[in-house]
This record gives C-alpha cells, structure tokens and sequence, in this order.
C-alpha cells in the first residue's frame, strides 16, 4: 500500500513539471486514487494473512484456501477492479475505455515482469521478492503507455 501511494505521488510530481497548476496537495492527496490504495491493501492483507497462517500450520478458511491456491487470480481481480475505478481526493473520476485498457496492460505486464524478474533474482541472490525491481518495472511500463 505505502508502495502504490509512493508510485503515485511520484507519477503526480513528475506530472507537476509540466503543469504548473498541480499544488503539492494535488500532488499528495487529490490526484490519488484512494480506492486502488484500499484494495491494495485488502488484498495484501488477505493475502499475507492467508500466506502466514499457512505457514504456521493453521487451518484455513475456505476464503484463505482460494487465497493461497490462486495469488495469481486474485492479483488479476485486483488489477481489474482498480483500472475500471478511480476515486481520488476530488471525487469519482471518469475512467475511459482506453485508460481501462492502458491500465489494465500496464497492471498485467507489470505483475508478470515482476514475476520473472524475481524468479531471477531469488534463483541468483536468494531474495524472494525484490520490491525495488517490482517498481522499476511498473515505472518502465508506465513510460512506455504514456508515450503511446
């Protein structure tokens, strides 16, 4: 969660260079979208949850079961739900098919790049999960969407 909000913040305060309008509370909390930092994190926390009471041997609920089976899926649902909605610190934005789409892509090739990327780097340095690799690759494809 404090990842997404950091991404965003960034994303915003590089918008702010070319739009001199944007206020450092745009840039802080108005132009945030709040709803995706709530799913962020209601799924990490099911997620995480989930994957430490498996850990330990608990038995888990049927929803803690989908959890741990299907990470993937629940990521895919995740992405999904946070491109079709944006409600940030001005109200509920209008979301346009091709910002669903870009959105989307972006979400997907930034889950699947992370995905590689940390199976290379767990395989060679034996870390699991490298969030700062995570980000690179979500800003990679963020730049790329927005040229195009």
């Amino acid at each position: 969660m404090a990842i997404d909000y950091g991404i965003q913040v960034f994303a915003n305060y590089i918008e702010s260079k070319s739009n001199p309008d944007l206020t450092p509370r745009d840039i802080f909390l108005n132009k945030i979208d709040w709803f995706d930092l709530g799913i962020s994190g209601l799924v990490g926390g099911l997620t995480g949850g989930a994957g430490a009471a498996y850990k330990s041997g608990k038995s888990l609920s049927k929803l803690g079961a989908v959890v741990i089976k299907h990470p993937k899926a629940i990521k895919a649902v995740e992405i999904l739900t946070t491109s079709a909605v944006d409600i940030t610190g001005e109200g509920w934005q209008e979301v346009t098919f091709k910002q669903f789409g870009q959105r989307f892509v972006t979400g997907i090739v930034t889950m699947a790049g992370a995905d590689i990327i940390s199976k290379k780097v767990s395989a060679n340095n034996k870390i699991s999960d490298n969030i700062f690799l995570k980000t690179i690759v979500f800003l990679t494809t963020q730049s790329i969407l927005i040229k195009y």
